[in-house]
């Protein structure tokens, strides 16, 4: 399989840039996959 190199460093210089964005999603809760019950809690 051949890596697409330069979107992977697209990608990591990205969220260098927008730490502000993706940081304060650490602390939420995890999405589950195929979850049924979404607006029920």
């Amino acid at each position: 399989h051949e890596v697409d190199v330069e979107g992977i460093a697209a990608t990591v210089e990205w969220y260098r840039q927008n730490e502000a964005w993706w940081r304060p999603l650490l602390g939420r809760s995890p999405v589950v996959e195929g979850a049924t019950d979404w607006g029920t809690r």
